[in-house]
């Protein structure tokens, strides 16, 4: 017997970490389906795909932009399109990379950090930078989490973003730890409490439980 058997998978296997989700990748399955009757991914083929599950691009990055069909045919279409905009938030440089600008390679070492030897001007002001940061991935996550437990069960939504998310803001949490705790030691309580109410632990609530 001859034929071409077409497999996806959640997991490689039961203790790997999830690598694929369904209904999110209905677009990459259609695409294959069409190469198989096809050939190729012609424009026909691509034609086929866009008009079968309502969306104008099977391009990932270009679908929150461009989606304009009925989102009923694509059910996991609201949460790709959030997943999209989430990814280009960790991927920016601002976030992947604050551990290395240069005022915390500068100002903020390892160095600075056990011995608080901390200017309290650049404390604050990394403070504020990655306070802004944490509020707008947990904004996107909570986003995420929500329309993901639409689809699949609580743990794995958890599982997704302590896989994808805790471990890019990590380090922000790290630095807003740290600036918190030398503003603590370095200026009186009752000024160091209006800079930054919000608490460490407030981050991880959104990031690291459900």
């Amino acid at each position: 017997m001859l034929g071409i058997a077409l497999t996806g998978w959640q997991r490689y296997d039961h203790l790997s970490v999830l690598c694929e989700l369904l209904p999110l990748a209905l677009p990459s399955l259609a695409s294959c389906l069409q190469i198989l009757t096809h050939g190729q991914f012609s424009p026909e083929a691509q034609s086929r795909v866009t008009e079968s599950l309502g969306i104008s691009s099977v391009e990932v990055e270009t679908m929150e932009s461009s989606s304009t069909g009925d989102s009923e045919l694509f059910p996991g279409r609201r949460l790709a399109e959030l997943v999209v905009e989430l990814t280009a938030i960790l991927q920016s440089e601002e976030l992947r990379h604050f551990e290395d600008n240069m005022f915390v390679r500068g100002w903020f070492t390892p160095y600075h950090r056990q011995r608080k030897t901390v200017s309290p001007l650049i404390a604050q002001q990394l403070q504020s930078q990655a306070m802004t940061l944490l509020a707008l991935v947990e904004q996107r996550v909570a986003m995420v989490r929500k329309e993901m437990v639409r689809l699949y069960p609580a743990s794995t939504a958890q599982e997704w973003v302590e896989q994808h998310v805790s471990p890019v803001v990590a380090p922000l949490q790290r630095v807003l730890v740290d600036t918190r705790a030398s503003l603590l030691e370095m200026v009186p309580q009752n000024v160091s409490a209006s800079m930054g109410s919000k608490s460490p632990s407030s981050s991880e609530s959104v990031l690291g439980s459900s």
